[in-house]
């Protein structure tokens, strides 16, 4: 983990000089060890980082790392500190809703938070922490991210289970051919990280909406489908299932449901529209290519 944090740092040390700010690491312990996907870390760490520079004009940024205890758990808190503008009390709750400035209600430097805050936030949960902010107007803030610290004995075994070459990780799936894939999504964040999960892996193309969807099936054909359930407004993600199995070609395409609001019952309601799979958000890497591996591997 703090070898993550010190390269993000060093990305970031032209951009604070430049603004003539501080930019320090306090680290309690070199060897604090979660098992994460680090690019996602790297993202993460770089938006939070990014954001506390833009929005310091004095002072500078401090970024801590050290380990405690949640629900009996050891977990590593990353601390991003900055004695930037501060966030008022009242926007704080609305900081990581999508395309929302903290900028209203109080002034325009605020501008640009929105998206990038909700990709963080994101981003955190599907790696299995959690993201707090404490902030005070015109003396700054302090975005806390944790996530469970992997004990170094269980790592130990976990490399050893690595090494056998007839086992593979979530970080070796590769699957046995590069899939054409179509993501039907209208949410920003659920795109990129979709698009981070996958890159390298598939062709993937994107349709935000019902039309761009039977769009593109027309002019492509697909291995597989990934549809989210809940697009806004318009066709809903099992409305274009069903008339997407009305065209030549598509009738057996496998078409995963992605939904955030799973109820009891819904996994069948997505099958009898004809979903062939069910994802739930937010999902982690693994469960994604999981899915995917397994019908490319029934074909």
């Amino acid at each position: 983990v703090c070898r993550v944090v010190r390269e993000n740092l060093i990305q970031f040390e032209a951009l604070a000089s430049s603004k003539n700010l501080y930019l320090k690491a306090e680290l309690e312990d070199d060897e604090i060890i979660s098992y994460l996907d680090e690019k996602i870390l790297h993202q993460i760490l770089n938006n939070l980082i990014n954001n506390a520079i833009k929005y310091t004009q004095k002072g500078g940024v401090t970024v801590e790392v050290h380990k405690g205890v949640i629900d009996n758990s050891k977990n590593v808190f990353i601390k991003i500190k900055d004695t930037g503008i501060g966030i008022p009390t009242d926007s704080i709750s609305k900081i990581f809703e999508e395309f929302r400035q903290v900028s209203e209600g109080l002034d325009r430097k605020f501008d640009g938070t929105g998206l990038g805050l909700t990709l963080t936030k994101k981003f955190v949960e599907v790696l299995g922490g959690k993201i707090q902010v404490e902030s005070e107007v015109d003396k700054g803030s302090i975005f806390t991210i944790s996530f469970p610290i992997t004990d170094t004995e269980k790592l130990k075994s976990y490399s050893a289970i690595q090494s056998d070459p007839e086992i593979s990780s979530e970080d070796t799936i590769m699957f046995k051919v590069k899939p054409n894939i179509l993501l039907v999504e209208n949410d920003d964040a659920s795109i990129e990280v979709t698009k981070l999960f996958l890159k390298d892996l598939c062709e993937l193309d994107l349709a935000s909406n019902g039309e761009q969807a039977l769009q593109s099936i027309q002019a492509k054909k697909y291995d597989i489908i990934l549809m989210d359930i809940n697009l806004g407004r318009g066709l809903s993600g099992l409305d274009i299932t069903r008339k997407i199995r009305s065209y030549t070609g598509y009738e057996n395409t496998p078409i995963v449901a992605v939904t955030a609001f799973a109820m009891i019952g819904d996994k069948e309601e997505f099958i009898k529209a004809g979903c062939t799979h069910y994802l739930s958000k937010p999902f982690k890497k693994n469960e994604l290519l999981e899915i995917i591996d397994e019908i490319i591997s029934a074909k």
